[in-house]
């Protein structure tokens, strides 16, 4: 069962594997500039990130 949120360890894992090399440093710019839409329950929590915000994300990284 695939899980509905990713975090962002697991999301540098997904990108990685349709080769787009981020670092985590990156990823985390990516995500306070906006283009990477994410939720966040705590406040400094982990942020979440959804499969679909993802794959629109890759789509918009690609096309660049």
């Amino acid at each position: 069962m695939r899980k509905p949120y990713l975090t962002t360890v697991e999301s540098l894992d997904l990108l990685r594997k349709n080769d787009i090399t981020l670092t985590y440093e990156s990823l985390k710019k990516h995500i306070q500039r906006g283009n990477l839409s994410t939720r966040q329950f705590r406040k400094g929590g982990t942020h979440l990130i959804t499969r679909g915000a993802l794959i629109e994300f890759m789509k918009h990284y690609n096309a660049r």
